[in-house]
């Protein structure tokens, strides 16, 4: 039955043969139960189905790491590891128990790698566009043409060891400062070879990473793509640079998640994730003159926990989904 309060938000939406049951997804959020292993614990896959059970139409889990060299800290998934495959099967079946649809996000933190404790004394292999020292006092190696394509198939790699754990929807991140959106920001990217400088060049990597992507989980695999809509620091690109971005990755991924800033950079912070003092809503306007660009559909997020606020979003056209977190962990039965 249609619902009569909000049709545009509890509408159903199909994605790439996959159909999502409404308009509200459960946006990536970091693991607060993982066990000394980096693998889920009971207590993190029952906090995760409380979300499912509420009414998401689908539940996204943060932060998978593709590579031992992309983490940045303790609470992230070892997807370079098949020993996460039980955890991350458990995963699907108890989203799917709720009619909920399972997406894993696919990260690499590039030259915010190796910032906090993996629970050694090894001294981690940091990699990004250009050899740097990074905030931590890690020396930054600048990734060469052969670990571009390694690194490439090791997120090719996560996202087909995601499809047999029985994932509906894999998630890459290439927003707010990690390795992808490295690449993409003319103020963290100085390369002067194929992978930097213009912006063609700049894109050449998240698209090799998309390609190699869907070679392996194939064409009928919904991919989700988050990027900054515009990077909010001072020399960052803006909408304009957003909005060229999203119309090269138009038709090559199935959603386009526009989210906004760096996440290491304080005041860009607070607009990535919108706190009770800033306008709620604010980086909507972001996705908005995104969709008017691109075909493929288009996501929102930030501060967002006004159902009317969601409905309008949804029906005046400013986005085919809205994303929330921080809202399904206040309170989980939101959506019903």
């Amino acid at each position: 039955m249609k619902n009569k309060y909000y049709p545009n938000l509890a509408s159903p939406i199909t994605i790439n043969g996959v159909t999502f049951k409404n308009r509200i997804f459960g946006a990536p959020m970091s693991n607060p139960e993982m066990d000394p292993d980096c693998h889920m614990r009971k207590e993190e896959l029952a906090f995760h189905e409380n979300r499912a059970r509420g009414g998401l139409a689908s539940v996204a889990i943060g932060l998978g790491i593709v590579d031992p060299d992309g983490r940045t800290h303790t609470k992230e998934i070892k997807l370079y590891d098949v020993m996460e495959l039980p955890s991350l099967k458990e995963v699907t079946n108890v989203m799917h128990r709720h009619n909920c649809n399972a997406v894993m996000e696919l990260a690499h933190g590039g030259i915010y790698a190796g910032a906090r404790s993996h629970g050694d004394n090894t001294i981690p292999k940091v990699y990004g566009p250009n050899n740097e020292i990074n905030p931590e006092g890690l020396q930054v190696t600048a990734m060469t043409e052969e670990d571009i394509y390694r690194i490439a198939g090791y997120f090719a790699d996560a996202a087909k060891l995601c499809k047999e754990a029985g994932f509906d929807m894999i998630l890459l991140h290439g927003g707010h400062g990690w390795l992808l959106a490295q690449f993409m920001s003319p103020t963290m990217n100085h390369r002067t070879d194929r992978w930097g400088g213009s912006l063609e060049n700049r894109m050449r990597f998240p698209l090799l990473v998309i390609e190699k992507v869907r070679e392996a989980v194939g064409p009928h695999f919904p991919i989700e793509y988050r990027m900054s809509g515009a990077e909010l620091i001072k020399g960052g690109y803006g909408i304009e640079e957003g909005i060229e971005m999203a119309k090269m990755l138009d038709g090559k991924v199935d959603i386009l998640h526009v989210s906004a800033g760096v996440h290491e950079d304080p005041e860009a912070f607070v607009l990535t994730h919108p706190s009770m003092f800033v306008e709620h809503g604010c980086n909507v306007y972001l996705a908005a003159e995104i969709k008017k660009h691109v075909k493929t559909p288009v996501a929102t997020l930030g501060g967002l926990n006004d159902p009317d606020m969601m409905e309008e979003i949804i029906a005046s056209g400013k986005a085919d989904i809205v994303e929330i977190s921080r809202q399904s962990i206040c309170d989980p039965y939101f959506p019903e």
